[in-house]
């Protein structure tokens, strides 16, 4: 009986340790690992880059690695050009359901600055991510309003400045989440290392508006959206009073109101302002310059590339 116990815990804990080795080793199903030993001009580079592999379409595999290669090979000639004696090379991989992230690190060993190079992809379409693919029309805008914040509330580091990026800039998925990076050196010292920042996607909530909702104001590219749905789809509530045409508009504390036919909108206790145009009843229902949503009610707005209106409402 003891022998038989002892043989089932042994085969327990080498399956447990057998599945700890794959979880935290995954990424080797995925790359395989380049050793890089060189010198250009004056700068010595060493280190590790990956080749990246068993990508469903070997198309774009291949290019894909083109454009690993392309990425750091840039990083090398950036080095030699800047006179950095010593330049090593890394590299990390996240799997993330189906990203798969590569990052790429360019090390002065001097100073301890570093450079950082971001490639994110879907292997299930096989297709290259950006910010916004992975947040939505306004996740780059959210993402700026995540770094302020979070380096206006970090007392321990001490910033050279707060960045604004765009739909090209660094990034990994992780737990669903994008990651922002900048590398050491770039916006605090490099003492602090790479300065990431995550971006939870589920505190930010898109509604979409497509072309068949709204219109475009008659010879200009002012977005007319519907009131109605679109506040109600964040929370707010709508009362209309017919006798002066007025929308009422509230959530908590927070209320505000419109009137048809006047470019009159109100926030809070501030004066009225005008925006591109005065709100319209079409079909019966009421629309708004697109602007309404980030001016008056504080929301995140943009058209993608489908040219659907995203609005966003986003917490910290």
């Amino acid at each position: 009986m003891r022998k038989r116990l002892f043989l089932i815990i042994i085969t327990v804990f080498f399956i447990f340790n057998s599945l700890q080795v794959f979880a935290t080793d995954s990424s080797t199903l995925y790359s395989n690992n380049k050793v890089i030993s060189l010198t250009k001009n004056n700068t010595s580079v060493t280190g590790n880059v990956p080749v990246i592999k068993n990508i469903s379409n070997p198309i774009f595999q291949s290019k894909f690695n083109d454009a690993i290669e392309n990425a750091y090979n840039k990083m090398i000639n950036d080095a030699s050009s800047n006179k950095i004696k010593n330049f090593k090379l890394s590299y990390d991989i996240v799997i993330d359901g189906n990203y798969l992230s590569v990052i790429l690190y360019g090390l002065n060993t001097a100073n301890q600055s570093s450079t950082i190079s971001t490639f994110v992809i879907n292997r299930t379409n096989n297709s290259y991510l950006s910010i916004n693919s992975v947040l939505g029309g306004n996740g780059v805008n959210y993402s700026n309003k995540v770094i302020e914040y979070k380096i206006k509330n970090d007392k321990s580091t001490k910033y050279y400045s707060t960045p604004t990026i765009n739909n090209d800039w660094q990034f990994y998925c992780k737990n669903s989440n994008v990651i922002v990076m900048f590398g050491a050196g770039v916006i605090a010292p490099a003492s602090k290392g790479v300065r990431s920042f995550e971006i939870q996607r589920n505190k930010l909530k898109n509604f979409i508006v497509n072309p068949m909702n709204y219109y475009n104001k008659s010879g200009y590219n002012v977005k007319m959206v519907p009131l109605r749905s679109t506040a109600e789809f964040f929370g707010y509530k709508l009362s209309y009073n017919p006798s002066n045409n007025r929308v009422i508009i509230s959530k908590g504390s927070f209320s505000t109101y419109i009137t048809v036919g006047r470019n009159s909108y109100v926030k809070g206790s501030s004066f009225p302002k005008q925006l591109e145009f005065a709100p319209e009843i079409r079909n019966g229902y009421t629309y708004v310059p697109i602007s309404f949503f980030g001016e008056i009610l504080g929301l995140l707005f943009s058209v993608d590339s489908g040219n659907n209106v995203v609005i966003s409402q986003y917490t910290f």
